[in-house]
């Protein structure tokens, strides 16, 4: 986005001028009245005078302390010392339009709110900045995962902030097989008819899905069975739904890790319990599984149900955790992913460039592991990530495999509750996504859940129970995506 030269100031500006060469992001044009201040240089900035803010074109005062103060609340600060600093700015938006944003600049540079967006104006009325309405300057989806066991779902306070707060959703948890027949996936797909919003399914195959041995089998010709019996469950609703709304799937969730220095992929070992579905399939086609089943799927799709991948629906071909930083598992996935996409192509007779088969990076950081030697989260600690290991990250796997990005499943553990830490990288992870230009959407795990610290990968979350009111990782997603 563009910043436009007409600036309304109520405080000292305080911005960070660097912009993306491919995503156009905001350089603000500072009419000489106040001093500025530049970012590299955290000086502490004198207080202002008070401002009377509201004035014909400006928001109301009860509006201004509406959006204020729960910011406020949540950094410590006092709500009409914030007043008394804020900057209108006038944006060019991705989309061509033009808007008005009112921002804290922070008291000083290096602050973690500095920069935060509060309030917007795109059509002459103004309101309190949300998730939503702050992604569209930047033209970059912003979503979030849902399930019946979140909390409050299906009330109306849970439907209207998921349809205020976010561009899209995806089901997680009711789309995997032994969920299925609790009904999520229809109430969800309503739910999203209703509110015009994209919704994703993922993902049709899940490591942690059952899979009914007494009634598909195992072997080649059993697994196929139950390939197209789960593809039989989603298709039609792909088929009557994508001319209404956007929509898209995950195929393969976590197929494969690294651990102790190798890379294991799921069900190549015995696994313990019941025979997992990954188990079955690695047994039937060895690391060729995901081939056979994209292979069966794409066709499906087009000669039966008339509905094409990557035309009519996107398809992300796997999401795993572990991709997003250098090393390892990044490497190795880009690897498989173009022996794969090769492969593919090969056989349904499309270039390997442009077979639909986009990558999902799960984004999980903190610092809280839940048991002993877990692999997922001990190499994702806060001090590792900056937007541009991010950016430079996620151009690497794009440019290697030739496919979009989604950060899908963004997540945040913290056994000391270092809330701050897990700003700046979620606020870095927003800018550093924007400015590769590959990434079409930035999607949390539980972003409408609140039960943070029940389930055995207990996460923060952005709002607070029990009214949705934001928390300090919901505002750093604000600043994330706002400020480049």
């Amino acid at each position: 986005m563009k910043k436009l030269p007409l600036i309304i100031m109520f405080g000292v500006l305080i911005l960070n001028s660097c912009g993306s060469t491919s995503t156009p992001f905001p350089t603000v044009t500072v009419m000489p009245q106040p001093t500025m201040m530049a970012i590299e240089n955290p000086t502490e900035t004198s207080t202002p005078d008070p401002t009377p803010v509201p004035s014909d074109g400006k928001p109301s005062v009860e509006l201004l302390n509406l959006s204020v103060t729960p910011y406020a609340k949540v950094w410590g600060l006092k709500t009409q010392q914030v007043i008394d600093r804020l900057v209108q700015v006038e944006i060019q938006g991705i989309d061509g339009k033009n808007y008005q944003v009112i921002v804290d600049p922070g008291a000083i540079a290096n602050e973690l709110w500095a920069n935060t967006p509060l309030l917007i104006n795109e059509k002459g009325v103004w309101e309190t900045t949300t998730l939503k309405s702050i992604s569209q300057l930047s033209g970059i989806e912003i979503g979030t995962g849902v399930s019946q066991g979140d909390n409050n779902d299906g009330t109306d306070l849970y439907n209207a902030n998921l349809s205020k707060q976010f561009d899209s959703f995806y089901i997680s948890d009711d789309v995997n097989e032994q969920y299925w027949h609790y009904g999520g996936v229809d109430k969800f797909v309503n739910l999203a008819i209703k509110n015009n919003l994209p919704i994703r399914f993922t993902g049709v195959f899940f490591h942690g899905d059952t899979y009914d041995k007494e009634k598909f089998g195992t072997g080649v010709e059993n697994v196929k069975k139950y390939w197209d019996y789960r593809f039989r469950k989603i298709l039609p609703y792909i088929k009557d739904n994508h001319d209404k709304i956007k929509m898209s799937i995950t195929f393969v969730d976590e197929p494969f890790f690294a651990y102790n220095g190798q890379i294991l992929w799921i069900g190549s070992y015995v696994e313990s319990g019941d025979l997992k579905p990954y188990k079955a399939y690695y047994d039937a086609y060895g690391k060729n599984w995901i081939i056979e089943a994209y292979v069966d799927f794409y066709n499906l799709a087009v000669n039966e149900f008339g509905i094409v991948p990557g035309k009519d629906f996107e398809v992300v071909g796997i999401t795993n955790v572990g991709l997003e930083l250098p090393g390892l598992l990044h490497d190795y996935t880009a690897k498989e992913i173009v022996r794969m996409k090769k492969e593919i192509g090969k056989r349904l007779n499309i270039s390997w460039e442009q077979v639909p088969f986009d990558i999902g990076e799960e984004w999980q950081i903190g610092d809280n592991i839940p048991k002993e030697g877990v692999w997922r989260v001990a190499s994702y600690l806060p001090d590792k990530i900056n937007k541009d290991v991010v950016r430079e990250s996620i151009l690497d796997m794009a440019n290697k495999t030739q496919s979009s990005i989604y950060i899908i499943g963004m997540d945040s553990y913290s056994k000391d509750n270092d809330l701050d830490s897990l700003s700046r990288a979620f606020s870095a992870i927003c800018q550093g996504a924007i400015e590769s230009g590959v990434v079409p959407s930035i999607s949390l795990f539980k972003g409408m859940n609140f039960s943070s610290h029940n389930d055995p990968w207990p996460t923060e979350t952005i709002f607070n129970s029990p009214d949705f009111s934001p928390s300090k990782l919901y505002y750093s997603l604000l600043k994330g995506l706002f400020e480049q």
